[in-house]
């Protein structure tokens, strides 16, 4: 299973990237953000479990970049910035250093897809 999970993964990697369509890209990019979130393969470690979603939200975000009629994808960003413990998350653009941003998590709900 594992390996055949891999296999998907890469193969939807390379749709996402080099695909001459963007909706294809999109939707390339929001099914690999949905299979990082599988419920059967959640890390136990917290750590490991919040970077497994900053991938996934990635993944969403360059979807809704990609074509932003894609529903589907901002759908799924707006469920995975609500999983206790993205607030943490490093911003993708920090407004400071590591550790001294001032920005992040300051958009309002529904927005900034």
């Amino acid at each position: 299973y594992e390996q055949l999970r891999g296999e998907v993964q890469l193969d939807l990697a390379r749709l996402s990237r080099a695909d001459p369509d963007a909706r294809r890209r999109s939707r390339a990019a929001n099914m690999i953000g949905v299979l990082a979130l599988d419920a059967q393969l959640i890390p136990t470690v917290q750590q490991d479990f919040l970077l497994l979603v900053r991938g996934a939200i990635d993944n969403f975000r360059y979807a809704v970049e990609l074509d932003p009629s894609n529903a589907e994808a901002k759908r799924n960003l707006e469920l995975a910035l609500r999983i206790p413990g993205t607030a943490n998350l490093p911003p993708n653009a920090p407004s400071g250093s590591r550790d001294g941003g001032r920005t992040a998590g300051l958009g309002q709900t529904g927005g900034g897809y």
